[in-house]
């Protein structure tokens, strides 16, 4: 074997560093754990310089404020400057250091996504519409919330609804009122692979993990640090899941303090009830609630534009727009047949039939119902409908 065959750098060395880091003289003295913690760290850091966080530089004097001990060093640690301690001690004052430096830069970060997200939806011309699934959710949150003192794990709240019946609509209210402190979307990979749960779930809690890690070795990382965890998990579009999947989101409940929130639609839910099995029996027997969402009406169409809607003819006409989004596209029809209907009246000052039909047309032609059917033993079977 030649010569060049044994100097192929790994991934790892081959990838980018971050611009702040540099793997100056002593850089591998320390612990590969800590050079990763280390670049962790001033990926954040880079990060909050990007996005200008709070109008600062965040040089390192900005980056290290409030964390008074490490301000003097962090440039020398980030750089690879600063010797590895030799006593174990100083070792041990240095990993607390990083894991507190590491938090705060964290908590700096998502503090700037909450602000920015509350200005998108303070500009958005549809604000959330709490209907009373909003308020069955809060309830049963804070339900499970105060199973934790004793000790139950039935502390799992379910949400189902239809397509596009408001979940991640939901999802988002509850995150911007931080009802929620964790939130991930189920792939469709999770319905085969176990670890690729894992590895969503290592990202969510901001674990340091690596892709190289088989699955027994992330599920001790994550074991080890949800039982130092209370808050709540959203868990979306969970259908699918493998058993081993559904056993681990078992043992979030029983082995941490954590309030765990699955939505799904009624079609998932249904078939995860179907063929589950005794897996996703045990699960969904820690619920404290299961919440469906209720049947769309007039009075969900109005809540969408009161003024708009007090120019109807008559009720009729908002029974109309409900039954088309019951049939298919729920609260996201809604939504867009009342912005067609408010287009098409412009100036008038009442809504005519002509116009409901139309705007009802109109949503159908960019979503029309789609019967799927499947041929079971010589039977022709309609599954449902399709956006």
């Amino acid at each position: 074997m030649t010569a060049s065959h044994h100097n192929h750098t790994e991934p790892a060395e081959r990838a980018p560093l971050c611009h702040l880091i540099n793997h100056g003289t002593c850089w591998l003295e320390w612990p590969a754990e800590l050079q990763q913690q280390i670049t962790r760290i001033a990926e954040n850091q880079a990060k909050l310089k990007e996005l200008a966080v709070d109008g600062k530089n965040w040089s390192d004097a900005d980056f290290t404020e409030g964390v008074v001990n490490i301000a003097k060093v962090w440039p020398s640690l980030r750089t690879g400057l600063y010797p590895w301690p030799s006593q174990t001690k100083t070792r041990t004052k240095w990993r607390t250091l990083l894991d507190e430096l590491e938090q705060r830069s964290k908590t700096e970060l998502l503090r700037h996504t909450t602000v920015q997200s509350k200005k998108l939806r303070a500009a958005s011309s549809t604000q959330f519409i709490k209907f009373s699934e909003y308020d069955a959710i809060n309830l049963a949150i804070e339900t499970a919330r105060g199973m934790v003192a004793q000790r139950s794990e039935e502390r799992l709240v379910v949400f189902k609804a239809r397509t596009r019946g408001g979940k991640t609509w939901m999802g988002d209210q509850l995150a911007e009122e931080e009802k929620i402190n964790w939130r991930v979307r189920a792939m469709p990979s999770w319905g085969d692979s176990y670890k690729a749960m894992l590895i969503s779930l290592c990202a969510m809690f901001n674990i340091g993990h690596t892709r190289r890690q088989g699955a027994d070795e992330l599920e001790s990382l994550l074991i080890a640090h949800i039982k130092t965890l209370s808050g709540v998990v959203l868990f979306e579009e969970m259908q699918g899941l493998c058993r081993k999947s559904q056993e681990f989101i078992k043992t979030l409940l029983n082995e941490s303090s954590l309030v765990v929130c699955i939505f799904v639609t009624n079609e998932a839910h249904d078939e995860m009830l179907a063929h589950g099995g005794n897996h996703l029996a045990q699960l969904l027997a820690r619920a404290e609630t299961t919440i469906t969402a209720s049947k769309i009406t007039a009075d969900h169409v109005r809540r969408f534009d009161e003024d708009l809607w007090k120019k109807a003819a008559d009720a009729k006409q908002l029974g109309l727009v409900a039954a088309a989004a019951n049939q298919l596209g729920a609260l996201s029809a809604v939504r867009r047949i009342t912005a067609m209907v408010r287009a098409l009246l412009g100036k008038g000052a009442l809504i005519t039939d002509e116009m409901i039909a139309d705007a009802i047309a109109g949503y159908r032609r960019a979503v029309p119902v789609v019967s799927t059917t499947t041929r079971k033993r010589g039977m022709q079977t309609v599954e449902g409908r399709a956006e």
